[in-house]
């Protein structure tokens, strides 16, 4: 475990016990992040920015539970996802802002993963980014293992609703 724990995070980027480990081109693409009871929604350390290079956070969504956001970026903290994409460059692709930050509408009632499947009227519903324009193939599957995509373009997160 880490020296520093932390709080608890949707998305927790450190590097406390290892200073000299820092990441390198990872991409985290059409997930979503659901948070509930104040939990933040993302913190990359500023240790870990001093070393990074090309972490990209694109095409995400971003749900705070009804609260107010926080997204924390080394020593800045945002506190709505267009506060974030314009101080740090995050969920843009070039000059396009992409990322969503909208209930998505998760089936309730289930555990585990069950969590993760969206309702019908999801906005994550052929809303996720294009991955074969980033060179990326996504499979022709779901985490379910249900055919993917169904729709005009694939849904955000795990579960490829229609």
């Amino acid at each position: 475990p880490p020296a520093t724990a932390g709080p608890v995070w949707g998305v927790r980027i450190s590097n406390a016990s290892r200073e000299t480990s820092d990441v390198q081109r990872v991409h985290l693409r059409n997930n979503v992040f659901s948070t509930s009871g104040g939990v933040g929604l993302v913190e990359v350390t500023g240790t870990q920015l001093a070393g990074s290079t090309d972490l990209r956070f694109q095409g995400n969504d971003w749900y705070a539970g009804g609260v107010t956001p926080r997204f924390v970026w080394g020593g800045s903290t945002s506190t709505s996802l267009a506060a974030w994409r314009n101080g740090t460059g995050q969920e843009k692709v070039g000059t396009t802002n992409v990322g969503l930050s909208s209930d998505p509408l998760l089936t309730s009632g289930s555990s585990g993963a069950g969590r993760a499947r969206l309702q019908s009227a999801s906005p994550m519903v052929d809303a996720a980014l294009d991955l074969s324009s980033f060179g990326v193939s996504a499979g022709g599957r779901d985490h379910f293992g249900g055919t993917a995509p169904l729709g005009v373009r694939r849904d955000v997160g795990a579960h490829e609703l229609r």
